[in-house]
């Protein structure tokens, strides 16, 4: 699953990298975030229908389908298995129509064979960051409000990830990036073969601290590898399997 993850890059750099348009307002609010948590506002990029081109926004992270009766029901859906998104309610029709991309420095994954489990922080061999794949959707109040959320697509894990966990974010290359994106393509063709794990050598990882466990934490030294003779103890993984 992903559940945790990092994004330290410059909104200048993802603008350049994304070919994506950022607002003033994001722009101004901008900080590294080193414990990106379900339940808060991520970015993600998507193809903007009405003005033509890439936009980033801030979307809620746990996807709200347009007919949920109860918004809460985000919390549940903030991954969504590759292998059933094409069909399940609850994401076929963002699937089809909202596609996007959620850039990311590096993600954090827990070792369950340990008690208490230890996590380990994933990131990029050479890159600053990495686009993970993501769906979002729009869900309106009876009253007017909205909410713009996404949920991040998980695949069965490489290598890597996989001494650690079975499931890992589903990773897009550069030059899957506008396939991924295209809104032309509603019935999602040819798109299954794009959400495969990442190649075995692309991520590294370390052991870090259990203080990532903590939702309130978020600085850079998260990200440091720790020695696991000394590492210091902490809360229980707070989410589940996806």
């Amino acid at each position: 699953m992903c559940g945790r993850y990092t994004l330290s890059a410059g909104h200048e750099a993802l603008a350049k990298a994304f070919l994506a348009e950022f607002g003033e307002e994001l722009k101004a609010s901008w900080k590294s975030r080193y414990n990106i948590t379900p339940g808060t506002g991520i970015v993600a990029i998507h193809e903007d229908r009405d003005r033509g081109g890439r936009r980033a926004e801030v979307l809620h992270w746990g996807l709200v389908p347009s007919w949920a009766k109860d918004p809460n029901i985000g919390y549940k859906l903030i991954n969504a298995r590759a292998e059933t998104i094409a069909d399940k309610p609850s994401y076929r029709d963002a699937f089809r129509y909202r596609r996007c991309l959620v850039p990311a420095s590096g993600f954090y994954e827990w070792d369950r064979r340990k008690s208490p489990r230890q996590p380990y922080y994933f990131r990029p061999v050479e890159e600053d960051f990495m686009a993970m794949a993501g769906i979002w959707e729009h869900w309106m109040h009876p009253s007017g409000s909205e909410i713009l959320s996404v949920s991040l697509i998980t695949t069965e894990a490489n290598k890597t990830v996989g001494k650690i966990h079975h499931r890992m974010p589903v990773i897009l290359g550069v030059d899957e990036w506008d396939r991924w994106l295209d809104t032309s393509n509603v019935k999602g063709e040819g798109l299954s073969n794009l959400l495969g794990p990442a190649s075995d050598i692309f991520l590294k990882s370390c052991p870090v601290s259990s203080r990532v466990n903590k939702t309130d934490v978020d600085e850079a030294s998260l990200t440091k590898a720790i020695s696991l003779e000394e590492k210091p103890t902490g809360q229980m993984d707070l989410f589940g399997g996806d």
